[in-house]
Parts: C-alpha cells; sequence; structure tokens
C-alpha cells in the first residue's frame, strides 16, 4: 500500500515538473488568427511572462513537495521493513 503511495506521489512530482517547465519555456502570444496562443491569458507579453513564472514557480513547490513526500514514504518503509527484520532474527 506505500510503495503504492509512493509511486503516486512521484508520478505526482513528475507531472507537476513537467507543468513547471511546460509554464515557462511554452508561450506564443500572436495577434493572427491562425496561429494558437501557447500559454498567453492577456494582451501583454510583459503580463503574460509574469503570469507563467508565477504558476512555474508554483509547479515547482508542488513537485518539491510531492517528491519529498514520496521519499518521506519510501525512508518510512524501509525503515519498518528493518525493524521487522530485527525483531524476526531476535525471536
Amino acid at each position: 500500500m506505500k510503495n503504492a503511495l509512493s509511486l503516486i506521489l512521484s508520478f505526482a512530482s513528475a507531472l507537476c515538473l513537467y507543468q513547471g517547465f511546460n509554464k515557462m519555456f511554452r508561450y506564443s502570444n500572436s495577434d493572427s488568427v491562425l496561429y494558437e496562443k501557447v500559454n498567453a491569458y492577456v494582451a501583454g507579453d510583459a503580463y503574460n511572462y509574469i503570469i507563467n513564472s508565477n504558476l512555474s514557480a508554483s509547479y515547482f513547490v508542488l513537485a518539491a513537495f510531492f517528491g519529498l513526500a514520496a521519499i518521506g514514504i519510501r525512508i518510512i518503509t524501509t525503515i519498518e521493513n528493518k525493524n521487522q527484520e530485527k525483531e524476526t532474527s531476535n525471536e
């Protein structure tokens, strides 16, 4: 159960990391109807860069949180397994 939760949190971390880099590096705001707007929210480029920088920072914080939670669960699981092995060998 804990291994599955750790795997899910690791996947969530990778997904947030991808979204953060997506917001940081993919940007297109053209006035033409033929081109698709990517990560563009308002008319000004500077405003869009500010919005995307804040969004990418929040995705990076989420990725760090999920990654640290996954690592913490792995550590707890390893400690529990070592304690069970000690108890089994002492009996």
